[in-house]
């Protein structure tokens, strides 16, 4: 229940909210200050962490290492190890595999002996 006005026909609720605006005003504008300043503190970390890449990165190429680098990579998972040599040309080589290498053996029945025959061993050999 507001008596607004009653006895001296003031809005007196009005003036009272434009009052405390007035009072919140210096709160409000460090508020918006304070948000400002912390976008500005992070845009600046942000060109920070880049220029950091960046040096990183140009620290990489400064040594011949960082030009002399070279990766191989094989679609095979079951391959041990890919490797390319420090003095390898930079190129692009693929190729496809059919199939793997197998053991293979021919005995033809020269080379079968008996299980009664005594095999010599030859000098020499």
């Amino acid at each position: 229940m507001a008596i607004d006005g009653l006895i001296s026909g003031l809005d007196t609720t009005s003036i009272i909210d434009q009052l405390m605006k007035i009072e919140r005003a210096p709160v409000d504008l460090l508020t918006a200050q304070k948000t400002k300043a912390q976008a500005d503190i992070d845009a600046y970390e942000s060109i920070r962490s880049k220029i950091s890449a960046i040096s990183t990165f140009s620290a990489t190429l400064a040594r011949p290492s960082g030009w002399l680098s070279r990766t191989a990579t094989s679609s095979n998972s079951t391959l041990a190890t890919v490797a390319a040599a420090d003095g390898a040309d930079t190129a692009t080589l693929q190729f496809t595999v059919d199939r793997l290498a197998t053991t293979h053996g021919v005995v033809t029945a020269t080379d079968v002996a008996d299980a009664d025959t005594t095999i010599a061993r030859r000098r020499g050999r």
